[in-house]
């Protein structure tokens, strides 16, 4: 199924007309945590440590599991700064920035999407 209808918007900076939308991938970084939730994270690892360490009748599925949170914890904190690119579309003849579209939010919603049960039964 073909659309022969020619579409096109208008640049709202310069007024020209726009067939097809031009993009650049820019690379950007932000700090995944504030440093509130760092400290909340450090005082979580420091008491599952304690309780661990302190606590002799803590079953083996508990200590699997606080070590299982400590370690992605640990994890968690090394890496501080996201990184991941955005999809940057302009307008060709300006240049001018039209909208930000970052990959991470086009990412979660595809695991969103692939993620979803689909009911295959035909429904009469």
């Amino acid at each position: 199924m073909n659309d022969t209808t020619d579409t096109c918007v208008k640049c709202p900076h310069c007024e020209a007309r726009i067939a097809h939308l031009s993009f650049k991938m820019i690379e950007t970084h932000e700090e995944r945590f504030t440093r509130t939730q760092i400290e909340d994270m450090k005082h979580e690892i420091a008491r599952m440590q304690d309780e661990m360490e302190s606590n002799r009748n803590l079953d083996s599925t508990k200590k699997v599991l606080y070590k299982n949170r400590v370690e992605h914890f640990e994890t968690e904190l090394q890496n501080p700064i996201a990184s991941y690119k955005e999809r940057v579309y302009y307008c060709p003849s300006c240049e001018k920035i039209l909208s930000i579209i970052p990959t991470n939010d086009i990412m979660a919603i595809m695991e969103l999407v692939s993620a979803a049960a689909f009911d295959i039964r035909k429904l009469k």
